[in-house]
């Protein structure tokens, strides 16, 4: 098709018009078009985001005319005032996301909490935004912009928090429009191109302008607030410095451009090259970009682009979990070289954070740890009585005070201490009535020790014994005790069942992110196994091993040292005959057990589940203990040292993924250390359920022969408040046996948490 023109001389020419315009909403149909299995509620629900793209544009456009500009009077969840225009924004996103039936729940800067949709009980997907990001330039009439992100809800769910609680590596989509001299929206899917269309206003479409977007290789520009340098790191400040500089003669230094608006400084940087930053800095340590809809989304584009986005710790942002709806982060991205840069100038600081990224040990961290200095914390005896099958096992009839007397007699013992010495012992137990503290003293006073050694228990959940040998390493370090025992125990024959479970009250209970802290483990660690695609194969091949390393273990008396023999009472469940028997090995270790013969269990929590009993934690009886002191005071005493505890970290993470704390906790632990996970020698991580175990080891890049060597909790069982203390005996005898030196002990913990801690063999 042609019109025929007439120039100011008289010529005629001829305008070609383009009748093959690929408009947002062709696209989106052709794209669906290609995926036989699409269902057309994405393509649905990104018709509904188009619609909020085009309205927010109408009314920036008009802002001024008819008083749109200004503050509305309120703050948002960052405590930054709203501007009118925020307000209207958020509220045509929450109503579009609504009424499109698809999308399940909403996420926004200007809501502190997660918008559900309740009526959209067939929708799936999850989605979220900054509805006007970089408002405060409105009056001023700089281009601003909506950042936007897509997440699939998880099989089977319903709309949770956890369904965008995800790294940026699964979303299906993300973007951003740009309000300036024209509305620009980029927009990319998973595995898929960066796309570009600009809002056409005579058709109302958003057309196709930028397809297949390139971030170019090479531009020496760079966009970042320097007015906030004074608080910068010094690499940060180095590598900006680096910039402004000639690198070789003849040559210029980088150009500077920085409007102040998110969006239209990544739009620059994306259509251009360079680099884009927002660092975190000594005012604001965690970053000021929110993770899920400003990070996560923005770095999506900038990957299918070609580029790179890192946070400020050098960590893939894709790969980064925000760990609230609001969470924080700094950011740097742009071309895949420039990136490239940035991580080489702050490479001395990863190494100093010990970041699993880099693989090194800080300047003198491994070496440092491996000095032998007077006032180490170290370990003179740490034994454990055998793990046995609760209700079932040869302990089903011993009270949790019979088996910790006996574990504090064993120390005794072993260590030929002398038992006036002992001025505090901490016990952990999660199940006792009332903390087990009245119950626990007297085991101390039974098992030989005076009424001058204190007592007390704690409960931290799956962590308690561990936290009770911190809690008197700690108290020795403080110079509040000389010497103390660290325990822990558990009779989940006799305390665990229907009755252990909290009741809320009411206050809790309609609390969301409280009332999840009620949702069984194992519920939860199936919908992290779906979330995560962590098939039944790969949890049963992994609990299969489990099963494997404990069975030679056993064969080969490798659990002797560790093992306390204990003489108890048992009733024969079948003569109901009472009997004295001696119990001095764990009894749920299954020879023969194999990923074929797991396969066949039903699932425990779903009916299509993946996790059922052969591939998560025993319910077990047990006791473990571990006397502490100072080098000095070991030396002094003859005693012998088996170990040293070097420090320990607790974290929180979200209640829902409470199977994460080993991968937030352990990295903590070697920042805290300054050592890395290349330095460490053998892991014992609590294998409360394989999905969660397996993620975390894959998530932190442990190679699976350093991680429980002799088994673990799936092969022998998990007595709560005893597994953090009995993992430290079978990690030191470990090490001492095969000649390795560092370790480290790590578990989940119910609620929303994790706890990890390094100890150096002798």
């Amino acid at each position: 098709m042609s019109n025929a023109l007439t120039t100011n001389g008289g010529e005629e020419m001829t305008e070609k018009i383009n009748t093959n315009i690929v408009t947002l909403t062709r696209f989106l149909t052709e794209e669906q078009v290609k995926h036989k299995e699409a269902t057309g509620d994405f393509t649905l629900l990104c018709h509904a985001l188009q619609f909020s793209f085009k309205s927010i544009a109408y009314y920036i456009r008009r802002a001024t005319l008819v008083n749109l500009t200004g503050l509305a009077g309120s703050s948002n969840t960052t405590g930054d005032e709203q501007k009118k225009l925020d307000v209207i924004s958020n509220d045509l996103f929450i109503e579009a996301m609504r009424s499109s039936g698809k999308c399940a729940l909403l996420v926004s800067e200007e809501e502190e909490e997660v918008i559900y949709f309740k009526d959209a009980k067939q929708a799936r997907y999850a989605v979220a935004c900054d509805p006007i990001d970089g408002s405060s330039n409105l009056d001023a009439g700089v281009s601003v912009g909506t950042i936007f992100a897509i997440h699939k809800l998880a099989e089977g769910s319903t709309g949770t928090k956890e369904d965008i609680l995800k790294p940026g590596t699964e979303l299906v989509a993300a973007g951003f429009t740009m309000y300036g001299a024209s509305a620009q929206l980029v927009i990319t899917m998973k595995g898929g191109s960066v796309n570009g269309f600009t809002l056409d206003n005579g058709v109302g479409e958003f057309i196709l302008t930028h397809p297949d977007m390139r971030l170019p290789k090479k531009r020496s520009i760079y966009s970042v607030n320097e007015g906030n340098s004074l608080y910068w790191e010094d690499d940060v400040k180095s590598y900006f410095n680096s910039l402004k500089e000639a690198p070789e003669e003849g040559s210029k230094p980088y150009s500077a451009r920085y409007i102040g608006s998110m969006v239209a400084d990544a739009y620059r940087t994306l259509l251009y090259g360079g680099i884009f930053a927002y660092p975190a800095d000594k005012k604001s340590p965690k970053g000021k970009l929110r993770i899920l809809y400003e990070c996560a989304p923005m770095a999506m584009v900038f990957e299918n682009a070609g580029g790179q986005a890192v946070d400020s710790r050098m960590r893939r942002m894709l790969e980064v979990v925000p760990e609230h709806i609001h969470d924080k982060a700094g950011i740097f991205m742009g071309s895949w070289d420039e990136v490239e840069k940035v991580k080489s100038f702050v490479k001395a600081k990863l190494s100093q954070i010990g970041s699993q990224i880099s693989g090194g040990a800080s300047a003198g961290g491994k070496a440092k740890l491996l000095e032998k200095n007077p006032d180490d914390i170290v370990v003179t005896a740490a034994l454990r009585t055998a793990i046995t099958r609760g209700g079932k096992g040869s302990f089903k009839d011993t009270a949790a005070a019979d088996l910790m007397a006996g574990a504090l007699k064993g120390i005794i013992e072993r260590s030929k201490i002398n038992p006036a010495l002992v001025e505090d012992v901490v016990v952990g137990t999660v199940l006792a009535p009332g903390g087990g503290a009245t119950e626990m003293r007297a085991a101390a006073l039974v098992a030989g020790f005076p009424d001058s050694t204190a007592v007390r228990t704690l409960n931290r959940q799956c962590s308690s014994g561990l936290q009770a040998c911190v809690d008197i390493a700690n108290a020795i370090r403080s110079g509040m005790i000389e010497i103390g025992i660290g325990a822990g125990v558990e009779s989940m024959s006799t305390q665990y069942g229907p009755g252990a479970v909290t009741e809320f009250s009411d206050l809790l209970e309609n609390h969301p992110e409280a009332a999840n802290c009620k949702v069984p483990m194992g519920v939860l660690s199936e919908q992290m196994a779906k979330a995560r695609n962590i098939t039944r194969a790969s949890q049963d091949a992994f609990a299969a091993a489990s099963f494997a390393k404990a069975t030679e273990a056993q064969k080969a008396g490798l659990f002797k040292e560790e093992i306390l023999p204990l003489s108890v009472k048992y009733e024969d469940p079948k003569s109901g005959e009472t009997k004295q028997i001696t119990v001095d090995k764990d009894d749920g270790i299954r020879p023969g057990v194999t990923a074929e013969s797991l396969g066949k269990i039903r699932a425990a929590f779903a009916k299509d589940g993946t996790i059922h009993a052969g591939n998560a934690s025993q319910v077990s009886d047990g006791a473990a203990a571990v006397l502490l002191m100072k080098r000095s005071t070991a030396e002094k005493l003859g005693q012998t040292i088996l170990g040293k505890f070097v420090n320990a970290s607790i974290v929180g993470v979200p209640p829902l993924l409470m199977g994460i704390g080993p991968w937030k906790a352990i990295p903590k632990v070697f920042e805290i250390t300054g050592i890395s996970k290349d330095d460490v020698d053998i892991f014992e991580i609590n294998e409360a359920f394989a999905s969660q175990c397996l993620w975390c080891a894959n998530e932190l890049g442990i190679p699976a022969e350093k991680i429980n060597p002799k088994g673990g909790a799936i092969a022998f069982g998990h007595p709560l408040g005893c597994t953090g203390a009995r993992q430290v005996s079978t990690l030191l005898y470990e090490l001492k046996r095969t000649g390795k030196q560092i370790g480290v002990t790590s578990m989940c913990v119910g609620t929303g948490m994790g706890m990890a801690a390094v100890w150096v063999a002798e």
